[in-house]
């Protein structure tokens, strides 16, 4: 029996708050908030940095809210008092509508997505397009990751479960695959549903932030995405019975 080898990755700098109760316990309650991991969106891309949730800071005094951010900024290397304009920088922040671009302040960035605000000194690195190699290891070191393939006879492969791992017919494949980032315009057709869909719409109904999105890893055969690595696999060459030899890939931290 084969089984597919799926790999495991290092959790995000990702953070749950609590609202305090009393101003007194703000800073001990809320920057220690701050030391909690919470359950990442979905795997080892995401890109480093602080966050909260935006609902839970929106419900505080707007500047009680906003000197959370800063204290959050301080951890991060920012120094020194906020004047008029960075205290209404932050409170848009925690505005509705939200607004659509981040806003910097000394070097540190904040910015918005759903209900998350994330804080961080790491700007979004798109991946660029390379060959894949099948078989072999390619390194996305600009994400951290790397991507593992190998050939497998289908015979007794049991289809792994893992969202970091996606098998695919290797017959029905249009070699070689290639993988890269984000681009404007990119369409999906994911396993399971009918048709093309916009990535763009696709990610935000998966709930992948915004500084996220362009660290995806995209699988493509073909000038078609058949993976979006750890998050999705397209409809695409899929294993059936009639299947004779397999493509496996599998996406891990470079830190594993």
């Amino acid at each position: 029996m084969i089984s597919g080898s799926c790999g495991t990755g290092s959790a995000t700098t990702s953070f749950r708050f609590s609202p305090p109760r009393t101003p007194g316990i703000f800073r001990r309650g809320w920057l220690a908030s701050l030391a909690k991991p919470a359950r990442p969106w979905t795997h080892w891309s995401a890109l480093p940095g602080t966050r909260s949730a935006r609902s839970a800071l929106a419900g505080l005094p707007p500047l009680v809210a906003a000197d959370v951010l800063r204290q959050g900024a301080v951890r991060l290397g920012h120094r020194g008092p906020l004047r008029a304009w960075a205290h209404r920088g932050l409170r848009r922040m925690l505005a509705a509508p939200s607004p659509r671009r981040p806003f910097r302040l000394d070097g540190v960035t904040f910015d918005v997505s759903g209900d998350l605000v994330r804080i961080g000194v790491a700007a979004p690195v798109h991946l660029r397009r390379r060959v894949l190699n099948v078989p072999g290891v390619t390194l996305l070191s600009e994400i951290g990751l790397r991507i593992e393939a190998r050939h497998i006879g289908a015979a007794g492969y049991v289809l792994p479960r893992d969202r970091g791992c996606v098998a695919f017919d290797a017959d029905a494949l249009a070699m070689p695959l290639h993988v890269r980032g984000r681009e404007r315009g990119d369409r999906f057709r994911p396993f399971s549903e009918r048709g093309e869909r916009r990535l763009k719409t696709f990610l935000i109904d998966a709930k992948v932030p915004r500084w996220d999105r362009d660290r995806l890893p995209l699988v493509e055969s073909g000038r078609e995405i058949v993976w979006v690595g750890g998050l999705r696999r397209g409809s695409q060459a899929p294993v059936t019975p009639a299947t004779r030899d397999i493509v496996e890939l599998t996406v891990k931290s470079l830190a594993d």
